[in-house]
């Protein structure tokens, strides 16, 4: 289905930080990307994701992209960027990361705080993210899709209550970070992956290069 953003969705996503579009998923797509991560995390772990703690899992969830084509595929996601382009008003975006909120048997994430996306980040500026939500209870919130196929837009700049998503077992959802072309890679304390791209040949104060993060938008 084609969606198309407009001037209202602007308008809500400028003063409030936050915009819900309905029905932009199917039902069998949130399947595959939820069994897909689930597999690709038990891998990364060598075990089963009952066995461990919210900040475990979340370190073992990032950018799983790279290492899975169904998740790529829904990441790099030109419509969803597409979305996101015109919703953020930029004419390139780059994928920033990807990041898995999940937790097993035991919820909680204590040292997860309330923050800006901009203020954990590694990456800066980022543009903005969307969330979905793969499996669990749903949560009454708005920052959080009313329906799985639902998806929620999110400013960088907006302080976000990260103990939402581990507040309950069971519970899993993908953030998929935007970045614009001028966005460099930074030390950040608060980012337990801060040093992770230097696997990839980055120096702290380096822009992005598209072939470790891809141009996922280019306005014609």
């Amino acid at each position: 289905m084609r969606f198309k953003v407009i001037g209202e969705h602007r308008g809500f996503y400028n003063q409030n930080g936050y915009l819900e579009l309905e029905s932009v998923l199917t039902s069998e797509e949130i399947f595959l990307l939820s069994s897909a991560a689930d597999k690709l995390l038990e891998k990364r772990l060598v075990d089963q994701l009952e066995f461990h703690s919210a900040e475990e899992l979340f370190k073992a969830g990032h950018d799983l992209w790279r290492e899975d084509a169904t998740i790529r595929k829904r990441v790099l996601s030109h419509n969803l960027a597409e979305l996101g382009a015109d919703l953020f008003r930029k004419k390139s975006l780059l994928i920033a990361y990807d990041q898995l909120l999940r937790t097993g048997a035991k919820p909680g994430f204590a040292q997860k705080l309330p923050s800006t996306l901009n203020d954990i980040s590694s990456i800066v500026p980022l543009a903005g993210a969307l969330l979905i939500h793969l499996s669990g209870p749903k949560i009454p919130s708005e920052f959080i899709p009313r329906q799985p196929e639902n998806i929620v837009f999110l400013s960088p700049d907006m302080t976000i209550p990260w103990e939402l998503f581990f507040q309950l077992p069971h519970q899993s959802y993908l953030l998929i970070a935007y970045a614009v072309p001028e966005s460099v890679y930074v030390l950040q304390k608060k980012d337990p992956h801060t040093h992770a791209y230097k696997k990839l040949g980055y120096v702290f104060g380096d822009r992005l290069k598209y072939d470790h993060h891809p141009l996922v938008y280019q306005k014609n």
